[in-house]
């Protein structure tokens, strides 16, 4: 199947803005689903803005207003690929890396003080 005709589910997404900024570049559909209780709604845009305007509109944003919805969401997930061994899924964890892409548009833009791997110095 072509990846024009697959679409990927990213929850968090403001721990994988780099993901699927590249999923996009690819062609894969991009369904976010996320509280944004660390980031803000603008990082999506900002996604939005480093690809192409016609790979911009592959790209679907669900605001949920519930904590957890990233374990619930995993457990449809294996739901499904036990009903239908033909969907594909795998579950990656947001580390907290440090960086950010080089256009500066996302990667590091938490809100509050960060809490990642490199310790934070006021």
């Amino acid at each position: 199947m072509a990846a024009s005709n697959q679409t990927i589910l990213v929850t968090e997404v403001f721990g994988f803005t780099h993901t699927a900024l590249q999923l996009l570049k690819q062609g894969f559909k991009v369904a976010i689903i996320d509280n944004i209780d660390n980031s803000i709604r603008e990082a999506v845009d900002r996604v939005r803005d480093l690809v192409e305007p016609q790979l911009s509109n592959n790209l679907d944003f669900h605001l949920v207003l519930t904590n957890g919805i990233e374990l619930f969401l995993e457990e449809i997930a294996r739901d499904i690929h036990n009903s239908d061994p033909e969907w594909r899924v795998i579950f990656l964890r947001y580390f907290n890396p440090v960086g950010a892409h080089e256009s500066g548009k996302i990667g590091e833009d938490p809100k509050g003080i960060p809490n990642n791997l490199m310790p934070y110095n006021k």
